[in-house]
């Protein structure tokens, strides 16, 4: 989520027309005396007046109004002191500013001027406050002057605005910003996708859920239309994005993909929608606005250019003669400690290099240092690819260096978490290539490009069902075992047995012996404590009334929830459960936790609640290694059902009953159950 802010923070040449602009456009909306011209942005590394100091002017009591010709000298010193920063420290020209907007509240010059010069601060505050500038600016209760709409100046800072919100899941007031650059700038197609390619992580009600999803399917249908009628026009050509729009707002010339079309990421938490549908709809849009993406290896192209095709079914073929296979492993995340590592990496240490000649491919989006697993071993290759330049221009060496390693099979460990990854994926490169359960959804790609998603059966429904569920033909490892190796993530000291977090390396036994109090005071512990610590926009509205229900089946009901970290998505989130009618004196919202003290809350709770509709996978596995157990609704997706997956090894049917749940009802049943252990189930 920093990506977009530190492409706004290198965009200087972006800001600098920013700034033309609105000056140009400030001073003709009937300023008094014209201000001076505006100075270059400040300098991407340079240090500006902290957030606090910030704050502490901007939470002065503000004085009188001051008369008209005040306010033009303010603004005059506001520029100089811009100008005299000369790109290395903006300090200065942010008191000016905020003096101004101190003495004139309802500047409108001098919130535009602290908006750019504030986005160029790491501090997220500072953005939110940059970006809230923004937001007022289009409020006429907020502001003497409005910027015209439409208009070059109006149509940059509201997608910008926009484009943060949208980035920090802020769905209702990314749309809000959106709209006002599309009245501002009507055909603009970044625009366009931003608005069509957005699903609401925090819906508040189930209707605005289908809403939001409507809304995709009904936008990227609109975009598809248009891409196919510009090509039938065109001879051939596809939409276009406009590159003097590009260059105009901050932080989209660096890579446009990434701020003009959403992620499919969040699409893997909605379970009421067709998920090959929307993820082949993403692609289509890709595929036109981009087309170089789609640049498969030659060698894999028949002489009228069209992609080689895969034996399938009995016909595939396994053999490579005398040589080992070449694989080439790839993923976004091949850093230490993320779920993709965690995952993959039993598998990968163990498989047989007499056999399998391995090359691990890192697209490192996210400047994380590559993980033990890969660096490791002897014989293994290693390739890591970051961008450099703007755009995709990167792309094509790495495309060359991976078509030239001559693979006999890519397998992407997961494709809808980076966008590196995603877009490489785009383009053919070895014969078969693969994407496996790293994010639990779909890569929306042809089966032309990519071959297969490997899943496993026992989380999967019957392949009939499931394989409709993805665009690549379904490969499914044997339900009878499991799908990975396991590295235990509790472990146990093997002198005085004191149980330790493998992750962070504490101790937690000491928490558990200390009592519910130690850890968390402000619960009462006598409650029946129902834990639910799965990330918040993985609980979609119907788990709600779940929820709630629990409390008006057991009294002594305490339901502790994982608290989201966006004050907008945690109002959102807590009148969705007042709706459904829960007792807010009985839910607890829990600040994310270091591993260690996360294992003695799973130790001390009397049920961990698996997230509904998208489950838990690792949690569900640290929660069994503990003795405990999960209960557990499985959805139609893969994302849902790992906790199916896991209890179908155990082979415990009496277990299952107890846990695995068929209707909402029965969760709510199941976990009271337990909560109350009334019958010495627990």
């Amino acid at each position: 989520s920093r990506l977009l802010l530190v492409d706004l923070v290198v965009d200087l040449v972006a800001a600098c027309i920013v700034l033309l602009l609105i000056v140009a456009d400030v001073a003709g909306a009937g300023a008094a005396a014209a201000a001076p011209p505006p100075p270059p942005p400040p300098d991407d590394e340079s240090s500006g007046a902290s957030a606090s100091s910030a704050s502490i002017l901007l939470d002065d009591p503000p004085a009188a109004d001051p008369a008209p010709s005040e306010i033009r000298r303010m603004e005059r010193e506001a520029y100089a002191a811009s100008a005299r920063s000369n790109n290395n420290n903006p300090s200065d020209a942010r008191r000016a500013w905020l003096k101004l907007l101190r003495s004139h509240p309802r500047s409108l010059t001098a919130r535009i001027q602290l908006s750019i010069l504030l986005l160029s601060d790491p501090d997220p505050s500072t953005n939110e406050r940059a970006a809230s500038y923004i937001e007022e600016s289009f409020d006429p209760s907020e502001v003497d002057e409005l910027l015209p709409v439409p208009g070059n100046r109006a149509f940059a800072l509201a997608q910008t605005a926009g484009r943060y919100r949208w980035q920090n899941r802020e769905y209702r007031s990314a749309r809000i910003m959106l709209d006002k650059a599309k009245a501002a700038k009507p055909d603009d197609l970044c625009t366009d996708m931003l608005l069509a390619s957005m699903i609401d992580v925090f819906p508040a009600s189930i209707e605005d859920a289908d809403g939001s999803m409507k809304s995709y399917d009904e936008g990227m249908d609109d975009l598809i239309r248009r891409s196919v009628e510009a090509e039938r026009r065109g001879g051939g050509k596809k939409l276009a994005l406009d590159k003097t729009t590009i260059s105009t707002v901050p932080g989209a010339r660096p890579d446009p993909y990434v701020h003009c079309l959403s992620t499919l990421f969040y699409h893997s938490f909605y379970y009421r929608s067709d998920a090959a549908s929307t993820a082949a709809k993403h692609y289509r849009v890709a595929s036109s606005v981009w087309p170089g993406l789609v640049s498969h290896d030659s060698k894999l192209l028949d002489e009228q250019g069209e992609l080689l095709s895969v034996p399938r079914g009995d016909d595939r073929p396994c053999a490579v003669g005398d040589r080992k296979l070449r694989l080439g492993v790839a993923s976004g995340f091949l850093s230490e400690h993320s779920s993709v590592t965690d995952d993959f990496q039993g598998v990968l240490r163990n498989l047989d290099r007499s056999v399998f000649e391995v090359t691990y491919i890192y697209f490192n989006e996210r400047n994380s240092d590559a993980s033990e697993l890969v660096r490791s071993r002897d014989g293994d290759r290693y390739r890591e690819y970051r961008r450099e330049g703007d755009g995709h221009g990167w792309m094509k060496g790495a495309r060359s260096e991976i078509a030239h390693m001559n693979l006999d099979v890519l397998l992407y460990l997961d494709l809808t978490m980076s966008t590196f990854a995603h877009r490489m994926a785009m383009s053919k490169l070895a014969p078969v290539q693969a994407v496996s359960h790293g994010h639990p959804v779909t890569s929306g790609m042809p089966r032309s490009t990519m071959d297969y998603y490997v899943s496993w059966g026992a989380a999967e429904l019957p392949p009939e069902v499931a394989r409709t569920h993805y665009t690549e033909e379904l490969l499914l490892l044997p339900s009878e075992s499991m799908h990975q190796y396991y590295d235990r993530r509790v472990v146990a000291d093997i002198k005085d047995g004191t149980q330790r977090s493998a992750i962070d390396g504490m101790p937690f036994s000491n928490l558990i012996d200390s009592g519910r109090s130690s850890l968390l005071p402000d619960v009462d512990p006598s409650f029946n404590w129902y834990l639910c610590m799965q990330k918040p926009f993985k609980l979609h509205p119907e788990f709600d009334t779940m929820a709630c229900s629990i409390h008006k089946s057991d009294p002594a009901a305490v339901v502790l929830l994982h608290e989201e970290d966006r004050p907008s998505n945690r109002d959102i989130f807590r009148r969705r459960l007042e709706n459904a009618g829960c007792d807010m004196n009985r839910v607890k919202f829990i600040p994310p936790r270091p591993h260690h003290e996360l294992l003695a809350l799973y130790s001390m709770s009397d049920v961990i609640l698996d997230s509904y509709p998208a489950g838990g996978c690792t949690t569900t596995r640290e929660v069994l290694e503990l003795g405990k157990a999960v209960v557990t609704l499985p959805a139609r997706y893969l994302g849902s059902r790992w906790s199916l997956g896991y209890y179908s090894i155990l082979n415990d049917t009496s277990l299952d009953e107890m846990v695995v749940a068929s209707t909402p009802e029965e969760y709510v049943r199941l976990a009271v159950r337990l909560g109350t252990n009334a019958d010495g189930t627990r």
